[in-house]
């Protein structure tokens, strides 16, 4: 019949989790072993609650308003820098976040290179959904002389137009295990044959840039 503030409790389980103990009975455990003044620095002036009350707790809350309001309190408290600033896009899977045959949970991050803290974040059902999940993290942001990078899964037309209709630039890095598209890539950005040049006068092609060509001319309609 104890109550405890909201806060509090929310306190005790990320010092929990910073102190490396994964799971709801681990932190009851670590926390039997603090004093009463650690509690009351969180408002839990009742002392550590049981492990039913932070199941309850956990069950009960709305995650998508939490981060809401952590998103908001990192906007508001990060110092203000000047340049351009770095917004690194990575999806994990949360170690330990697995249960039998439930799969763990994926979260895609908005990690700030410069300070060195997440921005946002936003758990997704399958790693093939990072793409549409970042679409709604970006969107939350303010992106004015802002670099956003990510891996091969972010090259995508819409997932760039958003970070550009935002007011930032896009990185995205397209490495040797994704050849088909690292092609792609090399293809639309290699410097177009000229008519006139050398190999026109001849009458001798450049191997290959017919094949360019209608890439780009398809990628172009």
């Amino acid at each position: 019949g104890l109550r405890h503030p909201l806060a509090g409790v929310l306190g005790l389980l990320c010092a929990g989790v910073l102190a490396g103990r994964l799971g709801l009975r681990p932190i009851v455990e670590w926390g039997r072993s603090l004093d009463q003044s650690f509690f009351e620095g969180l408002g839990l002036r009742r002392g550590l609650p049981s492990q039913p009350t932070l199941s309850r707790v956990l069950a009960g809350i709305d995650a998508t308003a939490v981060e809401h309001v952590l998103r908001e309190w990192v906007a508001q408290n990060a110092p203000r820098l000047e340049g351009l600033r770095h917004l690194a896009l990575d999806g994990k899977t949360v170690r330990g976040s697995a249960a039998g045959e439930v799969p763990g949970v994926h979260l895609l991050s908005v990690f700030d290179v410069e300070l060195g803290v997440v921005r946002s974040q936003l758990a997704v059902d399958r790693k093939t959904n990072e793409p549409k999940a970042a679409l709604e993290l970006i969107r939350a942001l303010i992106l004015n002389d802002t670099l956003v990078s990510g891996d091969a899964i972010f090259a995508q037309k819409e997932f760039c137009r958003a970070v550009r209709e935002g007011g930032g630039d896009y990185l995205v890095v397209v490495k040797n295990n994704q050849p088909q598209l690292r092609e792609d890539c090399r293809v639309a950005f290699e410097p177009p044959a000229s008519p006139s040049g050398p190999a026109s006068a001849s009458g001798d092609r450049p191997k290959g840039a017919e094949r360019r060509q209608r890439t780009r001319s398809a990628r172009t309609a």
